[in-house]
């Protein structure tokens, strides 16, 4: 982290990804101060961002909020935001490569950093993380085929990231997979229950009775219904 002083406030703020971000306490940020992140983020890409300042510049994709869950086919749904704000936690999606976000800092920085969905959460951190709780959820995967895993050992987190708190009651499920304004990434495997009836699923993840005549999805496989 470096900054610019003025007088007694900072006047532009930079921020290095894998270093932590304190909040002065003596010094006051400047009314609209400049801030960076530097930060590399693949084309085509999922990650997770929170910034302690709006990001209007240097983002080419999308950013999306917690919405709701699906239960039944344990997948968690975002919609996008057109602008992201300070101090929010959002799952991103890259068209093209990221090397730095830019934008505006008008209030002071809070260290709270949830942003709500129907149950479940992303929890953001300015600062590493040495070890998440057993029983939340990270990202893992960079493509198209993302998912979001539940942890089962030691896992930490780097700064401007965040991870998913879901609803003890709602799901235990390994993964979740990902549903982005209304259209999934990857549907989450199954597993079949001595007796129970094969699922099958179309292909906007929704569970359907035996096909007719259509391509579905079952046990992991793409099958043509005749």
């Amino acid at each position: 982290m470096s900054y610019e002083q003025v007088s007694n406030y900072i006047n532009d703020l930079v921020l290095y990804d894998g270093y932590d971000f304190v909040a002065p306490t003596k010094l006051e940020l400047k009314n609209a101060v400049n801030a960076t992140l530097y930060r590399n983020i693949a084309a085509g890409s999922y990650a997770t961002i929170v910034c302690p300042f709006s990001i209007t510049g240097g983002a080419d994709g999308t950013f999306y909020q917690p919405s709701s869950m699906g239960t039944e086919y344990n997948t968690l749904n975002f919609e996008s935001v057109s602008a992201p704000e300070a101090g929010k936690a959002y799952l991103y999606k890259a068209n093209n490569a990221v090397t730095k976000l830019t934008g505006k800092r008008y209030t002071t920085v809070s260290t709270s950093i949830i942003s709500s969905g129907t149950s479940f959460t992303m929890e953001g951190t300015y600062s590493k993380i040495e070890k998440l709780s057993q029983g939340d959820y990270v990202l893992s995967g960079n493509s198209s085929g993302a998912g979001i895993y539940r942890i089962n050992s030691d896992v930490s987190l780097s700064p401007f990231r965040a991870y998913f708190r879901i609803n003890a009651t709602a799901s235990n499920a390994a993964k979740m997979a990902i549903c982005l304004d209304g259209v999934p990434t990857a549907i989450t495997q199954t597993k079949q229950a001595e007796g129970e009836k094969i699922p099958y699923y179309d292909l906007l993840g929704r569970r359907t009775g035996r096909p007719a005549q259509w391509m579905y999805i079952t046990k992991g496989k793409t099958i043509f219904a005749r």
